[in-house]
């Protein structure tokens, strides 16, 4: 949700910041490989296990928040960017839920929602037709990039049906446009 909100930032040598959650640091020191920021910050992991999801999210957040900030006064990046994204973060409830693609077939309008969890990642058909709303999981995947990532290619209408296409040009899902 974090990199989704973010607005890019040009610096001399950092394109991706890593935050290792960590029970003992193992190296206090902030490391720069090839461009690639790693940070480490302490996390406590058995108090996240027994949290609700919503406060799951505010540890990881604020712990996130904590190794970015170190990264952003070592390379001289305004704190206030980071502080941006919490806040709007906090004003949407923590929810991270986002709408990837769209596509109107005469006056239907169709679109993938992408809504992340803690342990899942949820698409969904959403069909706006006239006065009427649809929305049907198309399927749950693990929660990481590469799993949901890879199935998010294009959307392609082909007569009376809309399909979602993976990466590799495969269907990962049919809908008609008469439904």
């Amino acid at each position: 949700m974090v990199e989704r909100l973010f607005k890019p930032v040009i610096t001399q040598d950092c394109w991706k910041i890593i935050v290792e959650c960590v029970d003992t640091i193992g190296n206090p020191a902030i490391m720069n490989l090839l461009g690639v920021y790693t940070v480490q910050v302490l996390f406590d992991f058995s108090s996240y296990e027994s949290s609700s999801p919503l406060e799951q999210k505010k540890m990881l957040l604020e712990t996130l928040v904590k190794g970015v900030k170190r990264v952003f006064q070592e390379l001289s990046i305004p704190c206030s960017l980071i502080e941006d994204v919490v806040n709007e973060i906090e004003k949407n409830d923590y929810e991270n839920s986002w709408e990837w693609k769209r596509k109107k077939i005469q006056s239907t309008i169709f679109s993938i929602q992408v809504e992340h969890q803690l342990d899942k990642v949820d698409l969904f058909w959403k069909i706006e037709h006239k006065d009427k709303s649809i929305r049907q999981l198309i399927q749950s995947y693990p929660a990481h990039e590469m799993d949901y990532g890879a199935k998010l290619g294009r959307l392609e209408a082909k007569g009376n049906f809309l399909y979602l296409l993976d990466k590799e040009n495969e269907v990962v899902s049919k809908i008609s446009v008469s439904e």
